[in-house]
């Protein structure tokens, strides 16, 4: 009795280029300018309490995020950069939301500064 065994890709490989795709780029989020820079990204400390304060008491629901969309990202149901883009618009807010009740909200000019972006580390 011979038993043949075919070897087949079901993706694999796809799963590792988004991986490494995904390994690219940085999330950051905040007053993000080319002068002065108020910022949370993973490998920066974030500048000024109220970026870190909103993003540390929002972690769960950032960590959710991430895991919903990532997980889209490697299961290859959406494109790695838009998954990282979501992740960084959901800072955003996280950030907006937290100083929301602030003089510079108020007049807008706070709300409007703060972005949420996905950078390429590798540049």
């Amino acid at each position: 009795m011979t038993v043949e065994i075919e070897d087949e890709d079901l993706g694999f490989d796809a799963v590792v280029a988004a991986l490494e795709e995904l390994a690219r780029f940085e999330i950051r989020a905040g007053v993000i300018g080319d002068d002065e820079v108020l910022e949370y990204a993973p490998s920066v400390e974030a500048r000024t309490g109220f970026i870190r304060d909103s993003i540390d008491a929002n972690n769960d629901r950032l960590g959710n995020t991430a895991e919903e969309f990532i997980g889209q990202a490697i299961d290859l149901a959406i494109d790695p950069i838009v998954a990282l883009q979501v992740i960084g618009d959901d800072a955003e807010d996280i950030i907006i939301e937290g100083i929301e009740d602030r003089d510079l909200v108020s007049t807008g000019a706070m709300r409007d500064s703060i972005i949420g972006e996905v950078q390429d580390v590798t540049r």
